[in-house]
């Protein structure tokens, strides 16, 4: 037994309107927040939703966003009604579900040869006191596309982001057949979360790949789980031979 149902996430997130959600992502000259990731910015998403394809309409797109966020943009029901919310969060398959709560790693040893020499070396104390306070979340990939982080409490989406290489996946939900999407992998792997000494300054860092939705990682700094920024993410395309490095800020360079 492990105890009754405290909350339900997808319930959670079905009382919420798809315009009112927090997604994100990152990507050349995007717009910056927590929730960029919107008809109103169709001009800088639509280039890399149709990469190495023929572009869809702006009708297209808008139908792709709006049913990313959850709306039930094709029909699924057949009543005949395109703007009405869906189902919202996707299925967490392989994913495992990753907490990052306030800082708490062993900050001091005489062994110089462990970890907790290193956090004693590089003022690890003063990093774990000044978030001691911070809010607890939960992260989780999922199938639509998503890393989502819920509040632990309450089981509330804060908020959820899309990585760059996975942008490009979401066209393939779109189906041929009427009233009608189909399954895809997205965020499919397990999140990674740890405190790491990084560019000169403590940060908490969530890693994930993305398992079965493609050859690619990208990294997050959640340390204001708030307010949290995009570090990298890199993909491999294997059938085009080429590796994708999307940086701090969303600047994509291919290497090939």
């Amino acid at each position: 037994s492990i105890g009754s149902l405290i909350w339900d996430a997808g319930a959670q997130l079905n009382s919420n309107s798809a315009s009112s959600r927090q997604i994100w992502t990152v990507g050349d000259s995007y717009p910056s927040g927590l929730n960029n990731f919107t008809t109103s910015n169709l001009n800088y998403l639509k280039s890399e939703m149709y990469y190495r394809v023929t572009e869809g309409s702006d009708s297209d797109a808008t139908k792709l966003i709006n049913y990313v966020r959850g709306t039930d943009s094709y029909d699924e029901d057949n009543d005949g009604n395109t703007t009405e919310g869906r189902w919202k969060l996707g299925d967490i398959y392989h994913s495992e579900l990753a907490l990052v709560s306030p800082p708490n790693a062993i900050a001091t040893s005489s062994n110089t040869y462990t970890e907790a020499y290193y956090r004693q070396s590089k003022n690890y104390s003063d990093f774990k006191n000044s978030n001691n306070n911070r809010s607890s979340i939960i992260l989780a990939g999922a199938n639509d596309g998503m890393l989502h982080a819920f509040n632990t409490s309450n089981g509330k989406e804060l908020w959820a982001f899309i990585p760059p290489s996975v942008i490009q996946k979401l066209r393939t939900v779109v189906s041929s057949k009427a009233n009608t999407t189909n399954p895809i992998f997205g965020v499919d792997g397990s999140p990674v979360v740890k405190d790491i000494y990084y560019n000169n300054k403590w940060r908490t860092i969530a890693l994930t790949g993305l398992g079965k939705g493609g050859n690619s990682y990208f990294a997050l700094d959640v340390t204001d789980v708030q307010h949290p920024t995009h570090l990298f993410t890199i993909m491999n395309d294997p059938n085009f031979k080429e590796v994708s490095y999307w940086d701090s800020t969303g600047t994509k360079t291919v290497y090939t």
